[in-house]
């Protein structure tokens, strides 16, 4: 095994692979650009005046990717980021002149000014996470962007006190201690991810254990090291992603019959009981705004946009499209969110839809597709990084494929995943490349 240098790790990966972009160098930590950026990290979700939406954060972090993307133009990803979002921005800004113009719908100054912040500071957090990930290195930037989550947690979320872990420490506290120990092997990754699965079985985190047992599955199938220099393998035809795939299914099911049975606590089994009598389904019932927001999509189907305000309509068919006793209606997120003059489905990828329409919605898929096929390019080849490393990046795929699906917009976990996606991106077109002349080489 070769030791990679100013690195303290020893790396699986031989000398001149894009290992070496793993570890930052020592000089680059201690420099002042270093400290102004875990500063920003630090500091992206810290509230505004006590406020949930509105973050000071988001303002760091828009002007330190406002620099870098000034003072930077050798990261292709950057500049690809840029255009996306001006397409948002003016896809949101023309569903908005035309509902307000065309149809009088009522307008919000206030949700418009806190949806279009929340979103520059996703793409503000994605240009700081992948301009971290170039300079210092995968560990350096996870860490510290894992420690801003870690700061923002009991600030901003409002029913952390009721259950910390579920309600702010299980994903960062897990990428932290990935982070440090990110040069070992398998068996200390698949430590990790156990205690932190039972860790959610112990809080009544129903949905990280899952999505930690899918990441645990898929890193005990990927390989150690590289992945062949020959012919390219297509993911399709990849016996352990399919292996994954099924194992994840089966691990679903067994979740949910512990939860019936009542051996993961009362609670659980309640919730899952009333899902299957009300619903069907313990997806449906479990996340109901997936139906509220499928019904305002027949009606309006390019979205809403930013800042419009809900009609008295919409409250009535997305609540009566709601899976819930009629009692229960009104205190949904949706129906709670509607009332206050907003729209929110506890998706971010209905949220995106229902603020900056199809753009919005079709950015939402790609992302997840693309967090989909990096971890599935993963699970068939390590591309040289220590395991638990890979474990990481696995799980930050996992998890914010979860939360892109079911869970409010989280602009610190989706900028993390975002840049990563970038970074892994220009890790695999570079390893493509090493290989293919490695390959003519020895021909």
């Amino acid at each position: 095994m070769a030791k990679m240098p100013n690195s303290g790790i020893r790396a699986t990966a031989p000398e001149g692979t894009y290992n070496r972009y793993f570890v930052s160098h020592r000089d680059g930590r201690r420099s002042f650009q270093a400290l102004v950026l875990a500063l920003t990290l630090w500091m992206s979700g810290l509230p505004l005046l006590g406020g949930t939406v509105l973050r000071v954060g988001y303002i760091i972090v828009i002007v330190v990717a406002v620099v870098i993307v000034v003072g930077r133009h050798r990261y292709p990803q950057t500049s690809r980021l840029m255009k996306i979002y001006a397409a948002l921005c003016l896809a949101a800004g023309a569903q908005t002149l035309l509902q307000i113009s065309l149809l009088g719908r009522e307008f919000d100054l206030r949700v418009a000014l806190s949806r279009s912040i929340e979103i520059s500071a996703i793409f503000g957090f994605t240009i700081v996470v992948y301009y971290c990930l170039k300079r210092y290195g995968l560990r350096w930037a996870v860490a510290h962007a894992a420690v801003g989550m870690l700061v923002a947690a009991p600030l901003v979320s409002t029913r952390f006190s009721e259950n910390p872990w579920k309600f702010g420490f299980a994903f960062p506290l897990t990428l932290i201690v990935m982070a440090i120990f990110a040069g070992r092997g398998k068996f200390v990754a698949l430590t990790i991810l156990s205690a932190s699965f039972a860790l959610g079985i112990i809080n009544d985190y129903r949905s990280w254990s899952l999505v930690v047992v899918i990441a645990m599955l898929a890193l005990a199938v990927s390989p150690r090291g590289e992945g062949p220099s020959g012919a390219r393998v297509s993911i399709i035809q990849s016996r352990r992603l399919w292996g994954v795939l099924i194992a994840s299914g089966v691990a679903a099911w067994l979740l949910l019959r512990l939860a019936t049975s009542g051996m993961l606590g009362e609670y659980a089994q309640r919730r899952i009981s009333a899902s299957l009598i009300y619903a069907g389904d313990p997806v449906s019932g479990s996340r109901p705004e997936w139906s509220a927001a499928i019904e305002l999509m027949r009606g309006q189907p390019f979205g809403y946009g930013t800042g419009i305000v809900p009609n008295g309509e919409e409250l009535l068919t997305a609540t009566s499209a709601m899976p819930v006793p009629d009692a229960l209606k009104l205190q949904t997120n949706v129906a709670s969110a509607m009332l206050e003059g907003r729209f929110e489905f506890h998706s971010a990828l209905w949220n995106a839809w229902s603020s900056f329409g199809v753009i919005g919605a079709i950015i939402g898929l790609v992302s997840l597709f693309t967090l989909a096929g990096m971890g599935a390019r993963i699970v068939r080849d390590s591309y040289g990084l220590p395991m638990v490393a890979v474990g990481m990046l696995l799980l930050i795929c996992v998890a914010v494929i979860w939360d892109i699906l079911f869970s409010p917009t989280h602009v610190q976990e989706l900028g993390l995943a975002l840049g990563v996606v970038g970074y892994f991106a220009d890790m695999h077109k570079e390893t493509v490349r090493r290989r293919s002349r490695r390959l003519s080489l020895s021909k």
